[in-house]
């Protein structure tokens, strides 16, 4: 095997795990996998991992529930909105 294939493989790696960081606020399963069936029947599973991964990384399990009550009540917060801004696009 070539020195520069042997070297390419540790750090595609590395660089691989560096994208894919624990989120700063883990929620609990229920919570992740409710999220992921709502936001399923409205958009593509995609966006709603980016959605769930930038809210997590953002918001408190306590802070996204009081959103969530808001969005029941028919507001979208603000911060909601902005956290997942962009994951539509891409």
């Amino acid at each position: 095997m070539p020195r520069r294939t042997m070297l390419a493989a540790p750090i595609a790696l590395a660089l691989l795990a560096a994208c894919e960081r624990p989120p700063a606020n883990p929620w609990p399963p229920e919570v992740v996998d409710n999220f992921m069936r709502g936001c399923r029947d409205r958009t593509a599973d995609a966006q709603c991992r980016c959605a769930l991964e930038r809210l997590q990384q953002r918001f408190t399990l306590e802070e996204f529930s009081r959103m969530e009550r808001e969005l029941a009540g028919g507001t979208v917060p603000k911060p909601l909105a902005d956290a997942v801004s962009g994951c539509a696009e891409g």
